[in-house]
């Protein structure tokens, strides 16, 4: 498996379709994986699940892993390491399964395991952690309700939020933590430690679930310090602090593998065409947004084409500008389409994906339940 055995975890832990949302949960909460692969009885690769996956999907811990799982995405066993990294650059994903010609499961790559790889390889630069940081942090309050924390990691496609009280790091809640206190608090006959129902859950002040103390490091430590942190904890990534103890950045091994693809100008295939001038911030800001929802599609379906084109609409009486987001996205089983307009660039870009998203997961969730489909690959 040449450098796929160095970025594997040690061990194998898979998941089977007909097993209940619970049992998983328990198998992904013991090891410390926020992704699983589903394989049959014989050990072959039929789709993936993640805690991601379970907090945009909320369904009964009694349900069947295969009523939600995604994709079957994997990693080739001869593949190589551009190859490896552009997977998980595309899909923003954790983990992904290594796998023979036949489709069966040989081992789990490990997107903390990989970025250690490529910098102990000097691949990358082993630069101070502040140089890859994403600066501008989305932070919370300990009084906020678990509800509007679950709904800003989804509204954001971020996976942790630090919890800040007068100028000082208090705690941080994770993806994790969500779906761990939203599900478990929905089994029957499991004993209860805090909250009764999910209702609860999302009721309850954050500073009720948050982790305290919190896993950081300063700014000043370099990318291999901050990766070996990273892979001791079995974490993603961590808030950053200055001298004085604030937050000044969050970063994740995801940046690290940006930071990785930019000295290689890979870029999201996509289409787009925009009939207007914008700032270079807004052309950041719709960058990102168009990175999100592209991994949130490739989980869901194979993307063959996609196409956005921003029209705009000039209000004569005032000088406004009403922006019009059509999107074309062709994938496997047929061409989906949206146009949304709006006054508001940005919420008109996070809309349109957002229904186009939710379309294509309704239209695919539909070919799940066709029972000639056993399995969608």
């Amino acid at each position: 498996m040449s450098f796929l055995e160095k970025i594997c975890f040690p061990e194998l832990i898979t998941a089977l379709p007909n097993e209940t949302i619970a049992q998983v949960l328990s198998k992904m909460k013991e090891y410390k994986i926020w992704t699983i692969p589903v394989t049959n009885d014989k050990g072959y690769l039929v789709g993936l699940l993640t805690y991601k996956d379970l907090l945009e999907r909320k369904v009964s811990p009694r349900s069947k892993v295969k009523s939600v799982m995604q994709n079957p995405h994997a990693i080739s066993v001869n593949a190589k390491l551009d190859d490896v990294v552009k997977k998980f650059y595309y899909l923003r994903i954790r983990a992904l399964p290594v796998i023979d010609s036949t489709g069966k499961v040989l081992a789990i790559a490990s997107r903390e395991y990989l970025t250690k790889y490529i910098i102990e390889n000097n691949y990358v630069k082993n630069v101070k952690i502040s140089e890859v940081m994403t600066k501008n942090v989305i932070t919370a309050n300990p009084e906020d309700n678990v509800a509007k924390i679950k709904w800003i990691m989804l509204r954001n496609g971020i996976t942790r939020v630090p919890i800040i009280e007068s100028d000082k790091l208090t705690g941080i809640v994770t993806m994790r933590d969500l779906v761990e206190k939203i599900y478990y608090a929905s089994i029957p006959g499991k004993k209860k430690e805090m909250f009764r129902s999910e209702d609860e859950v999302l009721a309850a002040p954050i500073k009720n679930i948050m982790t305290y103390p919190v896993i950081t490091v300063n700014e000043d430590y370099d990318l291999n310090q901050f990766v070996n942190r990273i892979i001791h904890y079995r974490i993603s990534g961590m808030p950053i602090i200055n001298h004085e103890g604030k937050v000044v950045g969050i970063c994740s091994t995801f940046d690290i593998i940006k930071y990785y693809v930019s000295g290689f100008k890979i870029e999201i295939p996509v289409d787009i065409k925009i009939d207007t001038e914008i700032s270079e911030v807004m052309k950041a800001i719709i960058e990102k947004i168009l990175s999100y929802y592209y991994s949130k599609l490739a989980r869901v379906t194979n993307i063959i084409n996609l196409k956005i084109h921003v029209k705009t609409y000039e209000r004569k009486s005032s000088g406004r500008r009403k922006y019009s987001i059509n999107i074309y996205l062709k994938d496997d089983y047929k061409v989906h389409t949206i146009n949304v307009s709006d006054w508001d660039l940005i919420k008109a870009f996070r809309d349109a994906f957002d229904l186009l998203t939710k379309r294509v997961e309704k239209f695919i969730d539909r070919l799940r339940t066709r029972k000639s489909m056993k399995f969608i690959t």
